[in-house]
């Protein structure tokens, strides 16, 4: 990937293994500082062991703002009331949501099911 020095090296499976597994389930969208929570708490096997972030978890947000941008990952507010003012809103207002996307057959599925939505990440396979 182009932004390795952010990232440092992510092992993928992993990667949909903690959301699959941890952060996403019963149905529920989570928080996004769960999600953070998720990976940092995993981050010795999200990780290649000389990429661990030990003291920063800089190379956690990399990925969570990567994973935004490749639409493999999307924010919402969970109280709309809030939108529009900002002494209302706060962290505990975004979650996390699992967009749904095409594979290149035109089938739609959650987009981190779909290789493509990858490229140009800095991940490494198990």
């Amino acid at each position: 990937g182009e932004v390795k020095e952010f990232t440092g090296r992510f092992y993928k499976d992993e990667l949909v293994s903690i959301n699959t597994m941890d952060v996403f389930t019963n149905g529920i969208n989570p928080k996004y500082r769960c999600f953070i929570k998720a990976m940092k708490a995993k981050k010795d096997i999200l990780f290649h062991k000389e990429d661990i972030p030990s003291v920063r978890m800089r190379p956690i947000h990399a990925i969570a703002l990567q994973l935004l941008s490749k639409g493999i990952i999307s924010f919402s507010i969970s109280d709309k009331t809030r939108i529009g003012d900002e002494t209302k809103l706060n962290d505990n207002h975004v979650i996390v949501t699992l967009p749904v996307s095409k594979n290149t057959r035109g089938t739609p599925m959650s987009a981190y099911l779909i290789e493509e939505s990858w490229s140009g990440l800095n991940y490494l396979e198990t």
